[in-house]
């Protein structure tokens, strides 16, 4: 068995998001997605991942 990973999610698509979301979440990680690049700063700063899994082509911030 792998060790928990702390996961950022980034995407502005919700539904792509959600879905690497519960994937990771499946194979037992603390996943958290957010919807824009701002949020991700925000989110980050806060909480602290171990990866983030990024859009690259998002408005606003780019991954």
């Amino acid at each position: 068995m792998t060790d928990t990973l702390k996961i950022l999610v980034v995407d502005d698509d919700t539904d792509a998001a959600d879905s690497l979301a519960e994937l990771f979440e499946m194979e037992g990680h603390d996943v958290q997605a957010v919807y824009s690049g701002d949020n991700a700063i925000q989110v980050w700063q806060e909480n602290g991942f171990d990866v983030a899994f990024m859009d690259i082509m998002m408005p606003g911030r780019n991954g």
